[in-house]
């Protein structure tokens, strides 16, 4: 078949202008669609280079402006003249009513703090020496870890790294307040928080339905529930994280957990050593930029079917007359006499069809006179 369509091609005059036409307008328009497409999918990967890093930095200060309101709450929380004069009665005092008077008033106010802030899941107080004062905790399972945490620990507000619990399905996390009346360091107030509490600050940064963010620790594991998952993922490996961050934070493309592609960067969080990871759907990302290129390659071929079109037109009103030129010689040279072709334009093919019929005008002349 298309040695066939070569062969007319090369035998028919008018089928070479049309396969040149069609040709020149299919290259042309494949040249414009495939660069436009390469331009609009370039445009959205500069935008998302700027995008994710504006929106993951934005992000990590929310997350230091929550911690530092945390801290700065329990800060106040222990400042209370009342509860400091209680807490150093206990410390100071004999055993005894009053000793026990001042131990149970500190556990009230415990118990009224926890009642006014939820967010803290419970809240003790250790002396120095790692004792337990009081106490808003059900279960003791984990005081070890805390007293652990506060052998080497210096005064001053610090938080634990944070601890996957796979009985309560949750990633715990504790924050340690020294309370320093006058300078003087007393005892330790110690709140535990679940990082689920972070992903109200997630959902304020949802930008689109595509958009999600979590946490990673340093081995990759999940420390928030990524907000597009619905099971629990919570200390399973995510992927394989660097040790640390070079440069801006990239934006490349990859297959996030769900096994979607996916535009993704992250930024690392030194204070913690955790990853702050912000992924967006590629499909629902690129949704914009794939309809406008299947309007731009709708458009290509439509204007290509009009230029081809319209080159058939203009390749057929160029023929014809040249037609009627080569059948007008055959005429004459059949010995036809007054041959004329009529004139089809005022280009200058209409100035050929003027000679020739004047030719054919003194021919026919000359055989009459013959």
């Amino acid at each position: 078949m298309f040695s066939e369509l070569i062969r007319r091609i090369r035998q028919s005059f008018s089928a070479k202008i049309i396969a040149l036409i069609t040709l020149s307008v299919l290259v042309t328009s494949l040249v414009v669609g495939v660069a436009t497409t390469m331009s609009t999918s370039g445009f959205l990967t500069d935008k998302a280079q700027e995008k994710f890093p504006s929106v993951l930095s934005s992000l990590q200060g929310k997350l230091r402006t929550w911690y530092v309101s945390q801290f700065g709450s329990l800060d106040r929380l222990c400042q209370p003249a009342t509860f400091v004069r209680n807490l150093t009665r206990f410390l100071d005092g004999e055993d005894g009513p009053d000793r026990t008077a001042a131990r149970v008033a500190v556990h009230s106010y415990l118990g009224y703090v926890h009642d006014r802030f939820p967010v803290y899941q419970e809240l003790t107080i250790y002396s120095t020496t790692g004792e337990v004062i009081a106490s808003t905790a059900r279960d003791p399972e984990f005081q070890a870890v805390v007293r652990d945490l506060l052998v080497d620990a210096i005064p001053d507000a610090q938080f634990s790294p944070a601890q996957f619990v796979k009985e309560k399905d949750a990633v715990l996390q504790w924050l340690l307040v020294p309370i320093e009346p006058d300078q003087e360091f007393l005892a330790w107030m110690v709140a535990r928080i679940d990082l689920k509490e972070l992903r109200a600050l997630f959902y304020e940064m949802k930008t689109t339905r595509g958009s999600d963010f979590f946490l990673l620790d340093a081995q990759g594991q999940f420390l928030t529930q990524p907000i597009r998952v619905s099971n629990s993922v919570l200390g399973q490996k995510a992927m394989q994280v660097p040790t640390r961050q070079s440069g801006t934070p990239r934006v490349e493309k990859r297959t996030s957990f769900l096994r979607q592609g996916v535009m993704h960067s992250k930024i690392h969080m030194e204070e913690q050593g955790w990853w702050l990871v912000y992924e967006e759907d590629y499909k629902e990302m690129m949704a914009p930029v794939i309809r406008a290129q299947r309007s731009i390659w709708q458009a290509v071929l439509i204007i290509g079917a009009i230029s081809i079109l319209l080159g058939a037109h203009i390749a057929k009103s160029i023929l014809r007359p040249i037609h009627d030129l080569a059948l007008g010689a055959r005429r004459i040279n059949e010995g036809l006499v007054g041959v004329k072709i009529p004139r089809r334009g005022n280009d200058e093919i209409g100035m050929l069809t003027d000679t020739f019929n004047e030719m054919a005008k003194k021919i026919s002349l000359s055989q009459a006179e013959l």
